[in-house]
């Protein structure tokens, strides 16, 4: 697809290495309105409220999820796993359920801490 893009005069460079990817911050704040919104919504018996706080988590979280996958691809491939293995381990996490959330919030403390230092220091805000 590169290839046609360039040909046809754009200039994409593609998407960077899945070990690199990394959510902007905005997901994060995205993700604690959700929980605002729920906790709002239970309180004051608001079912509308209560499903767009609903989608709003499931979206951001899928997005920290895949991001989370991410920083552990990360980790594997800095201690040099053989490819299969990283695989292996990317899909064990990707299926337990308890390992999933583990790695949803270590793609939250990522975006806050920036612990790859993917981040350009000169951008504010993301």
């Amino acid at each position: 697809t590169r290839g046609i893009l360039n040909r046809l005069g754009g200039n994409y460079r593609g998407l960077p290495p899945f070990r690199h990817w990394q959510a902007p911050r905005h997901v994060v704040w995205g993700l604690a309105v959700a929980m605002v919104m729920l906790i709002f919504a239970e309180k004051n018996e608001l079912q509308m409220t209560k499903n767009i706080g609903l989608n709003l988590q499931i979206l951001t979280s899928s997005v920290l999820f895949v991001c989370g996958l991410s920083l552990l691809a990360f980790w594997l491939s800095r201690y040099r796993l053989a490819r299969f293995l990283r695989v292996i381990i990317l899909v064990f996490v990707a299926v337990n359920g308890f390992l999933s959330q583990l790695a949803i919030l270590a793609a939250i403390a990522d975006v806050v801490f920036d612990f790859r230092k993917l981040r350009n220091r000169n951008q504010l805000g993301g």
